[in-house]
């Protein structure tokens, strides 16, 4: 269970903030490649626009196994760039076995995440995975999103296999589902994990990251992240990178 969480919370960035922008509707499906591209080239936009926010995070962790058990914890974030971000524990309740061997190493994990996401940003990037539109989803969905499949570029504990949703419009990444590009001990059966994302204001910040894991003899774990109360505080225009102005969203 912590392997998958460590794992969630590497590949994610500790969550993507992601800039709105408007283009022009009604244009032919773009190429993987430049979806991939512009996604990138947002993202780093994007990442320089949002000087400093505040948010908060709620925990929510429950065991069913050899025994139902649940806890909580509600963190506050502070970022102010350049980073890193600054996880505070504002309270935590519940069972203490849970608290102890899940929660508090998730934060000090998160922590120790956070520093190396300011320096290294987001991993869904080409150097980490191949990229594929879903044959049998049309592109763009209902939704507005292209449905692309991931795969690891290499057996990274870190990386993951799976699809992300890139909104048309803008290039955010709305939505993530995947799991490991492998199991993290025999313990562990399988594991998974769904992010999701949400528009605020002229950004898309995440919204919710669920984890789930079975063992072989001992239950299931499940872990539910919830981001709210953003309040920005320093916030620069952005402008789409000029290697996008030309390019056929």
């Amino acid at each position: 269970m912590r392997f998958l969480l460590r794992s969630t919370i590497s590949l994610l960035g500790l969550g993507i903030v992601l800039l709105a922008t408007t283009v022009a509707p009604n244009k032919p499906p773009l190429p993987v490649s430049e979806i991939v591209n512009n996604m990138v080239e947002m993202n780093a936009a994007r990442t320089s626009s949002l000087r400093a926010y505040t948010a908060i995070r709620r925990y929510h962790v429950v065991y069913d196994g050899l025994a139902h058990d649940t806890a909580d914890m509600t963190v506050r974030m502070d970022y102010a760039a350049p980073g890193p971000k600054v996880l505070t524990l504002e309270s935590q309740s519940g069972s203490t076995m849970l608290r102890h061997h899940v929660l508090d190493p998730l934060l000090k994990m998160e922590r120790k995440e956070a520093l190396i996401e300011s320096r290294e940003g987001s991993a869904i990037v080409p150097a980490n995975y191949e990229f594929a539109l879903i044959a049998d989803v049309p592109q763009p969905d209902s939704d507005g999103n292209y449905v692309i499949e991931v795969k690891p570029r290499r057996a990274d504990r870190f990386l993951f296999r799976g699809r992300i949703w890139v909104n048309a419009q803008d290039f955010a990444i709305t939505r993530v589902e995947g799991e490991p590009t492998h199991s993290p001990s025999w313990w562990v059966t399988d594991s998974a994990f769904q992010y999701r994302s949400q528009h605020i204001g002229d950004f898309w910040l995440p919204a919710s990251n669920e984890c789930s894991s079975h063992t072989r003899f001992f239950g299931h774990a499940q872990l539910s992240i919830t981001y709210d109360h953003y309040q920005f505080t320093s916030v620069l225009p952005v402008s789409p990178p000029v290697a996008m102005n030309g390019s056929r969203p």
